[in-house]
C-alpha cells in the first residue's frame, strides 16, 4: 500500500469510529460508545503523526545532508503532509477530550 493511501486509511480509522459512534450514542443515548471511540481516534491519529513524523525526518536528513555536500536544495514537505500533521494533531486533541468526557454530552441533567 502506497503512503498516501495508508496516510488516508489511518485518517478513517480516526474519524469513522468517532462519527458512527455519535449515532449509536445519540440513538441510545448512551454516551459510553461515543467515549470509547475517542480511544480509537488517539489511536489511528496517533499512528498517523508518527508516520508523518518519520516521513519529515527522512526529509529534514535529506536537505541538510545536501546543504553539507552544497549540493542544490531539496524542497520540503509538501503542504498535504503539512496539512496531514496538523489535522492529526487535532484529532489526538479532540479523541483525548471524547474518550475522557464523551459520556457526559449524552448524561441526563437531573
Amino acid at each position: 500500500m502506497d503512503r498516501p493511501a495508508l496516510n488516508f486509511a489511518f485518517l478513517a480509522g480516526a474519524v469513522i469510529p468517532l462519527l458512527s459512534s455519535l449515532c449509536v450514542s445519540y440513538i441510545t443515548g448512551n454516551g459510553l460508545w461515543f467515549a470509547r471511540s475517542g480511544s480509537l481516534t488517539v489511536l489511528f491519529a496517533a499512528a498517523l503523526q508518527y508516520r508523518l513524523g518519520g516521513h519529515m525526518e527522512r526529509i529534514q536528513f535529506a536537505r541538510s545532508a545536501s546543504a553539507m555536500l552544497r549540493g542544490p536544495g531539496l524542497p520540503g514537505p509538501s503542504k498535504s503532509d503539512v496539512l496531514l500533521g496538523k489535522i492529526s494533531v487535532a484529532l489526538l486533541i479532540i479523541g483525548t477530550l471524547v474518550w475522557g468526557y464523551g459520556d457526559l454530552l449524552f448524561s441526563s441533567a437531573a
